[in-house]
């Protein structure tokens, strides 16, 4: 599956869009989707983004919360349109990156659900058995994990929770989740090795242009090296928290306490239930 896209040469139909739909109150192009701009623009906007897409093969990313999906979504999209429209830039809404164009679309439990409408990759926090159904579809899969205890203590920020609840965190399914979400995608890579690319979240972070291009090459999808550097440099953290600290928006993603700390005890206690039942850490130290 690829999709080749085309730079837009007529600057005003694009300004004009952008115009109309802001004074509609819709902020989403779904250019994947039927559901267009209700503008007069549709069908030249339909033939200028010239997507190739198949639905016998989706891709799938799927990552463990807290581990960069909203970062390599924004990064990607904005990788992409400025391709098509010179600019890279976003808007931001709370906890979500506002762009022009929508290219996923998020799986919940698809046991027996029909896939939904096309789009570039579909995207889940669910382990491999709980959306099975895809198998039949046999697209690829970018697996984007994080070190489990790193991830815990990031969800466990987010979540807002504090040294004085970490009684109810424990009782709270998030460490089973994450033990679920591991091994199932491992036990998937491990039998399906050419149809996925293993990403960590910390090599990412490390490199990123590394390997948000070998991960939008593994996908197939078509960008210059110029559109990349400037998708990574837009959403970076520091030119992500100027937009969060000049307009007062309320993005935890980004603002999260990361001063919060588990206390040792409860730090013994996740990572021996990763050391019990992690099938494989991936390399990781749990220790």
């Amino acid at each position: 599956m690829s999709l080749q896209i085309q730079q837009f040469n007529d600057r005003s139909s694009v300004e004009n869009i952008k115009s109309e739909n802001l004074k509609s109150g819709l902020f989403f192009f779904k250019g994947l989707y039927d559901s267009f701009f209700d503008t007069k623009s549709d069908a030249s906007i339909r033939q200028k983004l010239k997507f190739q897409l198949s639905m016998d093969k989706p891709n799938v990313l799927a990552t463990i919360p807290r581990s960069g999906y909203h970062w390599f979504s924004s990064v990607l999209t904005s990788t992409l349109e400025y391709d098509l429209f010179g600019n890279a830039d976003f808007d931001l809404v709370g906890d979500h990156y506002r762009h022009k164009l929508k290219f996923d679309s998020t799986l919940q439990d698809f046991r027996g659900i029909s896939v939904p409408d096309k789009c570039l990759y579909y995207h889940t926090h669910y382990p491999y058995y709980k959306i099975k159904s895809l198998k039949r579809y046999g697209g690829k899969k970018v697996i984007l994990i994080r070190h489990p205890y790193e991830q815990q203590k990031s969800y466990f920020r987010f979540c807002e929770f504090n040294k004085d609840k970490e009684e109810i965190y424990r009782k709270t399914d998030s460490i089973q989740k994450a033990i679920d979400f591991y091994n199932s995608w491992y036990l998937y890579l491990k039998k399906h090795p050419e149809k996925c690319l293993l990403i960590k979240y910390e090599d990412l972070m490390r490199n990123p242009e590394i390997h948000f291009n070998e991960c939008f090459q593994f996908f197939e999808i078509e960008f210059t090296e110029k559109a990349l550097r400037e998708g990574i440099r837009t959403n970076d953290r520091n030119n992500v928290l100027k937009k969060v600290n000049s307009d007062n928006i309320d993005n935890k993603c980004i603002t999260v306490d990361r001063t919060e700390k588990f206390t040792e005890e409860m730090k013994e206690y996740i990572l021996n239930s990763f050391r019990e039942d992690l099938i494989s850490d991936f390399g990781y130290k749990l220790e």
